[in-house]
């Protein structure tokens, strides 16, 4: 499955209200998400992600830190759900993601673009 972030990848999100502003990339057939987001529910913003782009299959959520500290738990989840490629709009998280997963083929979004990423 592929596997996407969200926030400045997906769509821009307005907080702290947890709003989806604008939709920025809409991925063909079912996807992913790994998201790093603050503690809390989230309950809103998954609701309007769903309805936006009902492909989303799954969202998982790991907790915001440094750019290294979210591409290595980013990274175990990857792993966990076996998924097939990941895109981020952060080149410092995706390095991390590839050191701890170097098989796993790597995209970054710029501006609504996706592009294969190999460092």
């Amino acid at each position: 499955m592929h596997a996407y972030d969200l926030v400045n990848t997906l769509a821009a999100v307005s907080y702290p209200s947890e709003t989806i502003t604008e939709l920025l990339y809409k991925p063909a057939g079912a996807f992913t998400v790994v998201t790093a987001q603050d503690t809390g529910t989230h309950t809103d913003l998954y609701k309007q992600l769903k309805e936006l782009l009902p492909g989303c299959q799954r969202i998982h959520t790991v907790q915001t830190g440094t750019d290294k500290q979210e591409g290595q738990r980013k990274a175990r989840v990857l792993k966990r759900i076996n998924a097939t490629s990941y895109t981020d709009d952060n080149v410092n998280i995706l390095a991390t993601i590839a050191q701890q997963l170097p098989d796993l083929p790597l995209y970054h979004m710029t501006n609504g673009r996706r592009k294969r990423w190999n460092g």
